[in-house]
């Protein structure tokens, strides 16, 4: 959806230009502030939650949101796109997270699908099979993503299923990684 607003004169074009630059630079130094405070979010998730990833889904689930009910002009699927780039950014400075999937279907369409809810940040890879992309995110700082017929085995006690995601052709990816029940975003979790 468009944003319009009636049409500037021409000769307002270079103040609009350098607004919208006074408004970059005061973004960046915004996003720098960001990075910065993730870093120390690092230090105090250790100490309250030893053995669980840095990732908390319901949280980013909560602000994304909250910021897409507050926007006004911005479109929701663009509010959506930056706080999730900027989480995902947020979350790499606070430790280094991998993406494991193992899943059919189209991977270019996999792909984009797992990077649209978990950002741009994590490296992705892909497993020969769904033992091992758990394997990764039992013993390191990692997410499994799987079809949704895959789940962690029952009673594993280390590995949640925390989250869905829809794909284009209507079938769902699960999200499973090593989160606190409480983490859990409402309908992932089994």
């Amino acid at each position: 959806m468009p944003i319009h607003d009636p049409q500037p004169a021409p000769h307002d074009l270079q103040m609009l230009r350098q607004e919208i630059d006074a408004i970059d630079d005061d973004l960046l130094d915004l996003i720098e502030r960001r990075v910065a405070a993730s870093a120390k979010v690092a230090v105090l998730k250790d100490g309250e939650s030893p053995g669980l990833l840095k990732l908390r889904p319901r949280r980013e689930a909560e602000i994304v949101g909250r910021l897409q009910r507050a926007a006004h002009r911005a479109p929701a699927e663009m509010v959506a796109h930056l706080w999730r780039t900027l989480m995902s950014y947020g979350l790499q400075a606070q430790t280094p997270m991998q993406l494991v999937v193992h899943a059919a279907g189209n991977r270019q369409a996999l792909q984009e699908s797992v990077r649209a809810r978990f950002g741009p940040a994590a490296t992705l890879v892909w497993a020969d099979d769904a033992g091992s992309a758990l394997a990764v995110a039992r013993d390191e700082e990692a997410v499994a993503i799987l079809n949704e017929a895959c789940a962690p085995p029952p009673g594993d006690g280390v590995l949640r299923v925390f989250e869905t995601i829809a794909l284009r052709d209507g079938s769902r990816l699960c999200a499973v990684g090593r989160v606190a029940v409480a983490d859990i975003v409402d309908g992932g979790g089994r």
